[in-house]
């Protein structure tokens, strides 16, 4: 069943599960099939375009960009960070996501109600509470009110001082809580080290916007980023309530489409195009990347033995390898002065199946990473994996 404005499909039928896996990376940027109106070029513009992307560990979020941008290197990322023109916070669901400077405001404004509830039982047995966050945000807004940028440990030395707790639990929160009440956000990277600055030294101040706005515009973002997404998926995505999302959608959905496949809807923004047959794509694909993290169910993205080895118990995405939409394995990588070492590990029986071609189109993928890093690949790389040409 279809509805809303033509749908276009590659053989004119109803939509599959693959062909979902195949929209999404293009309308994700990680593949080059769906020519978008107003394709990204920049840092900023990529980041406008998919709303926010869960940036938690640095430099594998730094390559889920790369990736996007072609021909864009990790100094790039870093520029954009350090320009103030991304920012890294805690927004949405309660850990680090890269933001275009311009969305972070209106994005926290409602974002931060759900965040503080998040956070609720925890507060309680670090004994933390909005006196000590008023007392904490004061004095690190003195702190760094002169353009400073300093680390937690510098932080909370100081925060000491002033007769505050400040073990590493309680500091978490402390910054956490100084992120949401945008005090903070992160500042430019000292080494290896993170810093914070003042979230109003780096982010624009813009017309405020209601909250059924803000509502309005993160649906719309979400599903012509990730699209197509069910409203279960989003509302993993973004942490607002399915009363919120139905809201939202009523207010865009003249601008958005809608598929069912197995019974469960499916939305996204433009008609897409016909997908070229036999063409096989393969992605080297960071650690905690949109692509699989940005969806509740995940279930036709990999088989049910293997999701173990892409999303541990704990919580931890590992990268991974995906050829047409599917993953196929995971890779690890050791980066060296003088070269980057990747050791890519595939699913049982995965590899076997491959087409010479998508054997390719994977050491190309790593390629890619390897030249986004500006470095070489080991001449080790990949062991009987296809040699690189």
């Amino acid at each position: 069943m279809l509805y809303g404005t033509a749908f276009a499909l590659h053989d004119n039928t109803q939509m599959t599960h693959n062909d979902i896996l195949q929209y999404r990376l293009a309308n994700q940027c990680i593949s080059d099939t769906h020519e978008m109106k107003a394709k990204p070029r920049t840092v900023q513009g990529m980041l406008s375009h998919m709303g926010a992307m869960q940036a938690q560990d640095y430099a594998m979020a730094t390559w889920a960009v790369g990736l996007r941008l072609p021909g864009t290197k990790q100094k790039d990322i870093g520029q954009a960070i350090a320009n103030g023109e991304i920012i890294r916070t805690h927004i949405l669901r309660p850990t680090w996501h890269f933001v275009s400077a311009h969305n972070a405001r209106w994005m926290m404004h409602l974002a931060a109600p759900y965040l503080k509830r998040t956070s609720l039982s925890q507060l309680r047995q670090l004994e933390l509470d909005d006196t000590v966050f008023a007392k904490t945000n004061s004095i690190i807004e003195k702190m760094l009110g002169n353009g400073e940028e300093l680390t937690r440990e510098e932080i909370a030395t100081e925060i000491s001082k002033n007769g505050i707790v400040c073990n590493p639990m309680r500091m978490v929160q402390i910054m956490f809580r100084a992120e949401i009440d945008m005090v903070v956000c992160n500042g430019s990277p000292r080494g290896r080290q993170q810093t914070y600055s003042l979230f109003d030294a780096r982010v624009p101040f813009l017309p405020p916007i209601s909250r059924e706005e803000a509502i309005a515009r993160l649906t719309k973002t979400y599903f012509a980023s990730h699209g197509p997404a069910s409203v279960h998926d989003f509302a993993w995505w973004s942490g607002l309530t399915l009363k919120d999302i139905r809201m939202g959608l009523e207010m865009v959905k003249d601008s958005l489409n809608s598929a069912f496949v197995e019974a469960s809807e499916y939305w996204f923004q433009e008609p897409l195009p016909n997908l070229p047959p036999e063409r096989p794509t393969a992605s080297a694909i960071p650690a905690f990347d949109e692509y699989g993290v940005s969806y509740k169910d995940r279930s036709f993205l990999i088989k049910k033995e293997q999701i173990s080895r892409f999303v541990t118990s704990n919580g931890v995405f590992n990268p991974i390898i995906v050829v047409d939409g599917s993953i196929v394995g995971v890779w690890k990588r050791e980066v060296k002065k003088q070269h980057v070492h990747i050791m890519p590990e595939f699913f049982p029986g995965a590899f076997e199946h491959l087409h010479p071609t998508e054997q390719e189109q994977i050491a190309k993928a790593f390629q890619k990473y390897a030249d986004f890093l500006n470095l070489p690949l080991s001449s080790e790389n990949f062991g009987n994996f296809v040699p690189m040409p």
